[in-house]
């Protein structure tokens, strides 16, 4: 809960007013010029507390979603329903080739990740989970998107425990 009254705390100074107490929303004056979706972009090292500082802002925010990451890697136990799909590095090529994505990359590890324009579409608010890389990515697109880094001061003992 920290973790996203600060994230609540840096957007307001942009101009989003969420109160903490009630998690009431006002309407947000600066929008993306692709789109009618606000995008809020949220980086941070693994523990730092994205996934339940989007949870968080999923709930609050209304007709808000998160666009669902497409990539080639294997599916792992943790990962959680509706953050990817995953295909095969073919269809992604494919999908690619048919200009699909709002951004794609090849990581280092060899596995492709995207996000397709269409997933961009039917919320008022887009929160994602972004590389720093791929935030600037993500701003070249969106130059009103908010970015969001979490970094937490606890150490992994004390975040693995939780």
């Amino acid at each position: 809960m920290e973790a996203y009254e600060e994230i609540v705390s840096s957007l307001n100074e942009y101009g989003l007013n969420i109160s903490n107490d009630d998690l009431e929303v006002a309407t947000m004056t600066a929008a993306n010029p692709r789109g009618k979706s606000q995008l809020i972009l949220i980086a941070g090292p693994s523990g730092a507390g994205k996934s339940t500082t989007i949870r968080n802002l999923l709930q609050a925010l209304p007709k808000s979603k998160t666009v669902p990451s497409y990539t080639t890697r294997q599916k792992r136990k943790s990962d959680k329903p509706g953050e990817k799909v995953f295909v095969t590095e073919k269809k992604f090529k494919q999908m690619e080739a048919n200009n699909e994505f709002a951004e794609s990359v090849r990581q280092k590890n060899g596995n492709y990740y995207g996000r397709r324009f269409v997933d961009f579409n039917d919320a008022d608010y887009l929160v994602i989970d972004a590389s720093l890389s791929g935030i600037n990515r993500f701003k070249k697109l969106y130059p009103g998107a908010y970015s969001v880094y979490l970094e937490t001061t606890a150490t992994p003992e004390q975040v693995y425990q939780t």
